[in-house]
């Protein structure tokens, strides 16, 4: 499902981060499923409260070397270098798509209290 971009941003704002995280699998943004790369058995997404995103993937292969182990949803994507959250993140590139200019992405784009830098 695409948006235009103001419904877009509405979208972003509005949902929770597995909503979103869905949505850039629907849209091959993200990798539906992660193979452990020791066991090659399939991860499975749980909740994740130590990183940005709320959600990683798991081995649960009791076998695996790897058991347990948590593993970022951004791995192999556009999005494994960014910090922010995957809302920020696509919020900056919607604007500056439509070629806002950088001062008004900016201003309206301050997270928690701080500005971004955006260069």
């Amino acid at each position: 499902m695409l948006f235009p971009p103001s419904k877009f941003e509405d979208f972003l704002i509005k949902n929770d981060e597995k909503t979103i995280l869905y949505y850039l699998m629907e849209l091959n943004l993200i990798k539906r499923e992660l193979i452990c790369l020791k066991c090659c058995v399939a991860t499975k997404l749980v909740k994740y409260t130590r990183n940005i995103d709320k959600f990683a993937w798991r081995c649960l292969n009791k076998d695996c070397g790897d058991y347990k182990k948590y593993f970022s949803v951004r791995y192999n994507s556009f999005f494994i270098k960014f910090k922010l959250s995957l809302e920020n993140i696509l919020r900056v590139v919607t604007k500056y798509a439509c070629r806002q200019q950088l001062y008004s992405i900016k201003e309206a784009l301050i997270f928690r209290g701080k500005l971004c830098r955006i260069y």
